[in-house]
């Protein structure tokens, strides 16, 4: 694979924050340069937030091993304390609700950062969780919102179980111990139902409870491809993918990660995310893969592409041409993976999501509720 200059665009780290990533991911010398670089150029680490910020755990542990005298060691130990302690109680809260879905005969597979703790990472507080993501079968969905609802677990959206179901493809669950659940019934967008997802699923155990998680293949489409999305989330799937490919590359099937982009209509997202690994992180992978996932890609899919890697401009012209692809490539997706009975229905709700109808109808019931909340103030003597 030829390594060239790689030209940032808005679904890629800054500069800046690519400096940070080289210094938590690189090995030796790189890291270290990386992170000198970095701290010349920035007033210690308090100033980051954010996506940036999960990356302070795994700079710990990478300058713990090469640079133990260095001054930011001790915030940043701090941080990788409480990253530990946050994720065993998710990983306890998640072990729950695994554990309830479970003993109602619901079968259950670990997405995210639940999978990647329980089969990859050896130190809990390496990898920052923000929730436990557990996915579903389609036909379990509502029966898995209703046994969680009747065990302490809430959603803030006011829908109900089967509203929910028909109109998402997952919903976030807290409990008032602090537990923070993810449940999903479909792995990448709504009709996708992933029968080869579950088919080759490995067992895993969750704070002593079995369950299963995605195949090494199907956990580094996952990750590249969710951290690719229409919402970026570049400093997120970057770590996971890295983490993936060096502890188990041997374990994963290329041909068949190719194949697999391809039916999910992600390849060119895929090509993408694996030559900025190579480019900047140095990772070692087959060098005809970016080739074959192109491969047969049709124009569409190519300017589909080519607006969602695009750095987002304000212009209205541009946002409603994203929005428009947007809902196109996501109803596209739905034609090759949906079943005929429910793809009429998911294209509706997923055009109207891809012109942003949820949010303006929320801001909207705020609105009328300010309004209404004026009018009787202005009423009352």
């Amino acid at each position: 694979m030829t390594r060239t200059a790689w030209t940032p665009a808005s679904p890629w780290p800054t500069a800046d924050e690519q400096l940070l990533l080289r210094a938590a991911l690189l090995d030796g010398g790189g890291a270290l340069d990386a992170w000198r670089r970095f701290r010349d150029t920035h007033d210690g680490i308090d100033h980051l937030d954010g996506d940036a910020y999960r990356l302070l755990p795994q700079l710990f542990r990478n300058l713990q091993a090469y640079d133990s005298e260095d001054p930011a060691l001790g915030r940043l130990k701090g941080i990788y304390r409480h990253t530990w302690y946050v994720n065993q109680l998710l990983m306890r809260a998640g072990s729950h609700a695994v554990a309830l879905l479970e003993a109602d005969c619901v079968d259950t597979m670990l997405l995210d950062g639940g999978a990647l703790v329980a089969c990859h990472v050896r130190d809990v507080g390496d990898r920052p969780m923000d929730s436990c993501g557990v996915l579903v079968h389609p036909h379990d969905a509502e029966r898995s919102l209703a046994i969680l609802s009747a065990h302490g677990w809430t959603s803030r959206d006011r829908l109900s179980p089967r509203q929910l179901t028909r109109t998402r493809r997952s919903v976030a669950l807290v409990k008032e111990e602090g537990g923070h659940l993810v449940l999903h019934w479909s792995a990448l967008f709504p009709g996708s139902y992933d029968e080869e997802l579950w088919s080759d699923a490995v067992k895993v155990s969750l704070g002593g409870v079995e369950t299963l998680a995605p195949s090494p293949t199907d956990q580094l489409l996952l990750a590249c491809v969710e951290g690719l999305g229409w919402t970026p989330a570049p400093l997120r799937w970057i770590p996971d993918a890295t983490l993936l490919i060096r502890s188990i590359s041997e374990a994963i099937d290329w041909r068949s990660l190719v194949v697999r982009a391809r039916q999910r209509a992600v390849a060119l997202d895929l090509a993408d995310a694996l030559e900025f690994l190579v480019v900047e992180l140095q990772l070692e992978l087959p060098r005809e893969l970016p080739a074959w996932l192109r491969q047969r890609a049709e124009r569409s899919d190519r300017l589909l592409h080519g607006l969602k890697m695009m750095p987002q401009r304000r212009a209205v012209f541009w946002r409603l041409a994203r929005r428009t692809a947007r809902a196109c490539d996501a109803t596209r997706r739905l034609a090759t993976s949906s079943p005929p009975a429910a793809r009429r229905r998911e294209k509706l709700v997923i055009l109207l999501d891809g012109w942003g109808a949820r949010a303006r109808r929320a801001t909207a019931r705020r609105a009328v509720r300010k309004g209404v909340g004026w009018f009787s103030r202005a009423r009352t003597p």
